[in-house]
């Protein structure tokens, strides 16, 4: 898969990995709230893990260009 950058030890995939990271503490609230039984809040932070990922992509896909 093709994610626009070259990984490696590099300034792109460093930011992908901070996302990622991110990302990872809002999946583990959302697993948090799914023992808890909150639909609501597993739709929240499951979207805002996902959309941090996204965001490290694009970000690291635009580090790369520089």
């Amino acid at each position: 898969m093709e994610l626009g950058f070259e990984v490696g030890a590099n300034v792109p995939t460093a930011v992908v990995a901070v996302h990622l990271l991110g990302a990872a503490i809002f999946f583990g609230v959302a697993a948090v709230n799914a023992t808890d039984g909150s639909i609501a809040g597993i739709a929240v932070n499951a979207l805002i893990g996902v959309l941090l990922l996204v965001l490290g992509v694009a970000a690291a896909r635009i580090t790369a260009r520089r």
